[in-house]
């Protein structure tokens, strides 16, 4: 990157960047961490033409959250269905899941010569859950 002069690095962590999560006290650290680093090299290396980006999405439809929502229904003894409402009017005021492709295309644009003067921050897709 630094011999081509362009560049960009993307990290992908969670909203536990902004909004520091229950009972997940070493994920929550080592996320500021790796936010920090993205913002201590964005100084260093946008000379050179790279950019650094922090993503911090909260709740995406992936097959994981489906198992964490089944696992709590489960342990909570009520539905999928209830549990998956109750997360949602508590977490998410869009009243929907993250899609996968809005982080990708997120991503996209990040790595295009369109975002060549952003650099160094975190972008937050999280249904506004950080707002509540």
């Amino acid at each position: 990157m630094l011999a081509s002069e362009w560049g960009r690095l993307i990290y992908l962590t969670s909203v536990g960047v902004v909004r520091p999560l229950p009972r997940l006290h070493t994920s929550n650290v080592m996320r500021a961490g790796v936010a920090a680093l993205a913002r201590s090299l964005a100084g260093e290396v946008a000379p050179n033409g790279i950019t650094t980006h922090v993503i911090a999405p909260a709740h995406v439809d992936t097959t994981r959250r489906r198992a964490l929502v089944a696992a709590a229904a489960t342990s909570a003894g009520t539905s999928v269905e209830e549990t998956e409402r109750r997360q949602l009017a508590a977490e998410l005021p869009v009243g929907r899941w993250g899609r996968p492709e809005e982080i990708g295309e997120l991503v996209a644009y990040l790595c295009s010569e369109r975002a060549s003067f952003q650099t160094g921050s975190t972008h937050v897709v999280d249904g506004g859950m950080t707002s509540i």
